[in-house]
């Protein structure tokens, strides 16, 4: 007897193949990764000047973020504004044509 064998499929509900972890937002670092920086850091800095190190890298990452979202904002208003030159061009060369025709003597 010959059995039919299927390839894998996706979770319709978590859109990530089954018998994996979705991806996470740290870029695949699990908590044993993050356990040893902790450690590591902890030895090399030192448990004084950890929470200062700490807070100093947070608000880094935070002002990194805010700078990243207003470029892309404003990327995405210049592609906006390209796009939107691009159609009220095209519709005042329609306009002009429109124009053409109406005027032609018959």
């Amino acid at each position: 007897m010959t059995t039919l064998r299927f390839p894998p499929t996706t979770c319709l509900t978590t859109r990530h193949p089954p018998n994996t972890s979705p991806p996470s937002a740290l870029g695949g670092i699990g908590f044993t990764e993050l356990l040893l920086l902790a450690v590591i850091a902890l030895l090399v800095v030192g448990p004084k000047r950890l929470p200062e190190i700490a807070r100093g890298v947070g608000q880094l990452s935070k002002t990194a973020r805010g700078a990243w979202q207003s470029l892309k904002s404003e990327f995405q208003a210049e592609l906006d504004l390209a796009h939107n030159k691009k159609i009220m061009a095209q519709s005042s060369q329609s306009d002009d044509q429109k124009d053409d025709e109406r005027r032609k003597p018959e």
